[in-house]
């Protein structure tokens, strides 16, 4: 015979535990998406490294050239970042 399978039922006005855990879930993955964010924000704002925001090539040009693989980059989360390095070889080599 199978094992019978016990129910946690919650309490009245409770949420059930498999939706509090759910909301927990979902609560700690907005918590780390803002965390990663500021750390790419900071790394990005240094100086040593391009954003689709700060690219001189503006930012549909840069993300072109970024998805493409016409330039080393490299997605974080929702931002392409090209070292600065990278930018002016790949500048300089497709100069007119």
């Amino acid at each position: 015979m199978g094992r019978k399978r016990s129910r946690v039922r919650a309490r009245d006005g409770e949420r059930p535990p498999r939706a509090r855990a759910d909301d927990a879930s979902r609560a700690l993955l907005a918590a780390l998406v803002l965390l990663v964010e500021s750390i790419v924000d900071a790394r990005a704002s240094s100086g040593d490294w391009y954003t689709q925001a700060t690219s001189p090539f503006g930012r549909a040009r840069f993300l072109r050239l970024c998805r493409a693989g016409a330039m080393p980059a490299a997605k974080v989360g929702r931002t392409w970042l090209v070292r600065r390095a990278d930018f002016d070889r790949f500048v300089e080599a497709h100069a007119e």
